[in-house]
């Protein structure tokens, strides 16, 4: 098929193709490689590619917590305080890491649906469940 002028009908085939030969890139290089939002006009077209190194989630979890006893101290909290579950707002919460330099919200932590919030350290300690 040859293209004279772009149409959305066109993107979406080339976008499954270009998908699949990122896929394959990805596999090579061991990282997640996608195609984000297609801008076109008749006669062009642009995107955005991303690209994730593809991590072990054991491995992540264990990066994370040797990070956050490293860090800790900084926010006023002890190692045990990693995975630390506490309440905000009726929410609950569980510690994952320390932004050192977020001075006035250093500590990370996450809720049931995976979604990263970051607290000040007398959060965590006086809401402690």
């Amino acid at each position: 098929m040859e293209i004279k002028r772009f149409e959305k009908s066109h993107l979406v085939l080339l976008r499954k193709d270009i998908q699949k030969e990122l896929e394959s890139i990805g596999e090579k290089y061991g990282i997640v490689l996608n195609l984000g939002s297609i801008k076109f006009d008749d006669f062009s077209f642009s995107g955005k590619i991303e690209a994730r190194i593809f991590r072990d989630a054991k491995e992540v979890e264990k990066e994370d917590r040797k990070e956050f006893e490293e860090l800790c101290s900084i926010a006023g909290l002890k190692p045990f305080d990693y995975n630390r579950a506490f309440t905000s707002n009726g929410k609950v919460y569980r510690v994952c890491g320390i932004s050192p330099r977020a001075r006035k919200y250093p500590v990370v932590a996450v809720n049931d649906k995976g979604r990263k919030y970051k607290f000040e350290p007398s959060v965590v300690v006086f809401n402690a469940v």
